[in-house]
């Protein structure tokens, strides 16, 4: 139990942007319990890209991928959706850098398709296609490419499930403050804020 309020606390820190607290947390959740392989794939994912910008670099790369393969080899225990997450995470730090973050994304969309009532996964699979290219909308305000459709999708799967979930009520705020109705996000702002 105390291990999963870590990893609890390690999603929110991630979805607060809290990159660096973020690994600190899922790291304390593997000492809890150095069997557990979402724990070590929490890390993985922290250590990662993300959308302000970090984790790109070659020495973050490596370290992430060291701990989606440690994940990997903890999974004995893991649901067919875990092992799965674990599985994309390694494709994302693996194989050719310019094709890891579309890998990633569809990869994740499938589990989140197969899972729907997950918002981790849900919300993890929209940050993906969120990641794979930062130029999400023309100047009317409409998607430029089909995964900010599917971002914004998931989001609102999720929001609809739990409108008060913070992950996706982050990721769906940032997505939708250039877009042509920035205002739908009013609403959850003021719930974040609450």
């Amino acid at each position: 139990p105390e291990a999963q309020a870590w990893f609890d606390h390690g999603v929110r820190l991630r979805w607060a942007f809290e990159h660096t607290e973020s690994v600190r947390a899922f790291r304390k959740a593997r000492l809890l319990d150095p069997t557990c392989g979402m724990c070590a794939w929490g890390e993985a994912w922290a250590l990662g890209p993300n959308l302000n910008g970090g984790g790109n670099d070659d020495a973050s790369q490596a370290a992430a991928l060291k701990a989606a393969r440690e994940a990997r080899r903890l999974a004995r225990d893991a649901t067919p959706a875990q092992r799965r997450m674990i599985d994309a995470l390694v494709q994302r730090y693996s194989g050719r850098k310019d094709t890891r973050a579309r890998r990633f994304a569809r990869a994740m969309d499938g589990i989140a398709t197969r899972n729907p009532d997950d918002l981790l996964i849900s919300a993890a699979a929209a940050d993906a296609w969120l990641l794979t290219d930062y130029d999400w909308w023309n100047k009317g305000g409409s998607p430029k490419a089909a995964g900010v459709s599917r971002a914004m999708g998931l989001l609102e799967h999720s929001l609809r499930g739990d409108p008060d979930d913070p992950g996706a009520i982050h990721l769906y705020i940032h997505l939708t403050e250039w877009s042509d109705d920035p205002h739908r996000a009013i609403p959850y702002g003021e719930r974040l804020a609450r």
